[in-house]
């Protein structure tokens, strides 16, 4: 009966040694899964080939949450092994657990790596993150070709983006023409002060004067009128008429 009991209490002690010996294991095996998962990936950015700095950050974040996902999922089947050698679970259900984690892992990478598209994208067009959003809201069937997507995509935003500057742009207003009788109009002495001097003014149809000072359509000079023109019995002047009043030209002829 001692003998019994002696072998029994070995037993137990052996066994548990071995389950020491398992848990021990374990431990080290989820220690190297923090460690890779604490790892900064190492990128040579000089191969990116990215024109903005902000997408070449997002796309080196991206990366190192990818290469987690990768690592931890490369663990998983390892990790299964020792957990069933020291826990009572059935392999089937063990397996359908890790085969479940394993499954969300590769969608993570996934979407990982389609951010990291996406990066690159917005990176590579003149107009940046337009495109992104006219490719994602993109309705084309499953099995057209993804660079026709791409290229839609583009050419939506572009046109987007053109009507849209188009129409905040004002609207230029065409210069004025004067026509011929505005602008001689115009060049005419309006009623009021002559100069005549340095320190001589007359008043245009004034009463303080014996006759009004004007313009001479004769000589083309001022201080007179084409009636009293002192030029005109000179033959380089030669006759014609032109009514002008105070308000008003009526014509020459």
């Amino acid at each position: 009966m001692e003998a019994r009991v002696a072998a029994l209490t070995k037993s137990i002690e052996d066994t548990n040694k071995q389950n020491a010996a398992l848990f021990e294991r374990i431990s080290s095996r989820f220690d190297e899964v923090a460690e890779l998962a604490s790892k900064k990936t190492k990128i040579d950015r000089s191969v990116l080939e990215l024109r903005s700095k902000g997408n070449e950050d997002r796309f080196v974040f991206a990366e190192k949450i990818k290469e987690q996902l990768r690592e931890s999922s490369k663990q998983l089947p390892r990790t299964s092994t020792l957990v069933a050698e020291a826990v009572s679970v059935s392999p089937e259900a063990l397996t359908q657990s890790i085969a479940k984690t394993k499954k969300s892992l590769d969608k993570g990478m996934k979407q990982v790596t389609h951010c990291q598209k996406l990066i690159k994208m917005a990176d590579r067009s003149e107009i940046g993150w337009k495109v992104v959003k006219e490719y994602e809201s993109d309705s084309l069937a499953e099995n057209e070709e993804d660079e026709k997507r791409i290229a839609k995509a583009e050419k939506a935003a572009a046109s987007a983006a053109t009507k849209k500057k188009s129409v905040s742009k004002p609207i230029a207003l065409a210069p004025t023409v004067r026509t011929p009788q505005q602008h001689f109009r115009s060049s005419l002495p309006i009623r009021g002060s002559f100069s005549l001097g340095p320190s001589t003014s007359r008043s245009f149809g004034s009463a303080g004067g014996s006759r009004p000072i004007g313009f001479c359509f004769r000589c083309s000079e001022m201080g007179h009128l084409q009636s009293s023109c002192p030029k005109l019995s000179s033959p380089q002047y030669p006759s014609h008429s032109c009514n002008y009043t105070e308000h008003e030209i009526d014509g020459c002829g």
